[in-house]
């Protein structure tokens, strides 16, 4: 009795020491995986969209950032028209789950999150991309492999609205918005003669003056108060 009951408790352990299959496979994937094996790529999923772009289903729910791109109009849970960075994004679903959007700008990808996963619809070139129909949460859910209900909805974009000049005075960078961000007013121009005027020119005038970090004073205040008790000290 106690044998058996010696093998039944090492049963137990090896089954709970043994590793749970996942949900997915990544073999093969379906492109480069910037995220790891557990927000992997796993390839088309489901019918192809209204604009013939064919999703491909990852695993977990990455970011925009993670799927390589620069900005996002983040987790939408509802449908409706958004004010996303350089314009506005809008989408509705239907009574089968098939969602349509449009935009005012370009838009590189959108992520439909479903379940355990989601489908990512990648378009290109994206400065095309204004609009779609036929998008799907994946279809992995429940013993028969129904369609999973619908969590929510992100668009991935990029700066391509973003045409700004590097030169002494802009960093080439944009805003959430589009708008190109040039140094401040009264900066020093880089590499050049004058200052900036705010709006990525470099002008005439004298630069702001650069005041002097708190360091250097709190030292000599420091050094002057030491010096002074040291020759207190040397008095007595």
């Amino acid at each position: 009795m106690k044998r058996l009951l010696i093998l039944g408790i090492v049963a137990a352990l090896c089954l709970i020491a043994t590793p749970v299959a996942a949900l997915y496979s990544c073999d093969p994937p379906c492109g480069a995986n910037p995220i790891g094996s557990e927000k992997c790529c796993f390839g088309p999923d489901t019918p192809v969209s209204t604009n013939l772009v064919t999703p491909d289903l990852w695993n977990d729910n990455p970011t925009c950032a993670d799927l390589g791109f620069d900005l996002t109009s983040g987790n939408q849970n509802s449908a409706g028209t958004y004010s996303v960075g350089p314009g506005s994004v809008t989408w509705s679903v239907d009574g089968n789950g098939i969602i349509t959007w449009s935009s005012t700008f370009g838009i590189d990808a959108v992520f439909v999150k479903g379940g355990n996963g989601g489908n990512l619809y990648t378009y290109d070139p994206p400065s095309e991309s204004t609009g779609d129909s036929g998008l799907l949460p994946p279809h992995n859910c429940g013993q028969n492999d129904n369609q999973c209900g619908l969590s929510h909805v992100t668009f991935c974009y990029d700066n391509e609205a973003c045409d700004c000049p590097v030169n002494g005075c802009s960093t080439g960078t944009c805003d959430q918005t589009g708008a190109c961000i040039y140094e401040a007013p009264g900066t020093r121009c880089d590499g050049g003669v004058g200052v900036c005027d705010g709006n990525g020119n470099c002008g005439g005038g004298n630069p702001v003056p650069e005041f002097p970090s708190l360091a250097l004073p709190l030292a000599m205040v420091v050094g002057l108060l030491g010096a002074v008790l040291l020759i207190q000290k040397t008095r007595k």
